[in-house]
């Protein structure tokens, strides 16, 4: 029974975190809304993407110096680009070694976040709905490290 109980919790999980990537998904590349999407992607073309890549900001740092900077003029838009993006795979960290059920997690955790919000990043690019910032993936996966340490910290004061 013991057994059961804990394949039954893996599998509920596992549809938290996928449930959890299809939020994330929708807040990120989907967050203008039904209409605004629509709208958007009807005039997509290659030519609007190749302008849109004119704005992305490829360059470390670019972006969280300039926040950082400016953090007493724009503390709203400062605020919600370090702190969200940190605190939005925050859950990713925690959930991922939980999946792996005693196996090495830090890697899959570092690259999974990584490669997960280049995806998200990438589709915002290419699909017009958001802006390219390698910033946002820097902060994405050091929101999933910090995640991760907080659940390590817990698993080891638990046992």
């Amino acid at each position: 029974m013991r057994r059961k109980n804990r394949q039954m919790f893996h599998w509920i999980l596992w549809a938290v975190f996928v449930c959890y990537l299809l939020v994330l998904v929708d807040l990120i590349v989907f967050k203008h809304g039904g209409a605004r999407t629509r709208e958007i992607l009807a005039h997509w073309s290659l030519d609007a993407v190749r302008t849109h890549a004119e704005t992305a900001n490829f360059i470390p740092f670019r972006m969280i110096r300039l926040y950082l900077k400016h953090w007493n003029k724009i503390p709203d838009i400062a605020f919600a680009n370090l702190v969200y993006n940190v605190t939005a795979f925050f859950p990713f960290g925690v959930l991922v070694p939980m999946l792996r059920r005693g196996r090495k997690y830090l890697l899959p955790t570092f690259f999974g976040a990584g490669f997960f919000s280049l995806f998200l990043e990438t589709t915002q690019l290419f699909s017009l709905l958001g802006e390219f910032d390698v910033d946002d993936i820097l902060l994405n996966t050091l929101g999933a490290v910090i995640g991760m340490v907080g659940y390590a910290a817990v698993k080891k004061l638990w046992n």
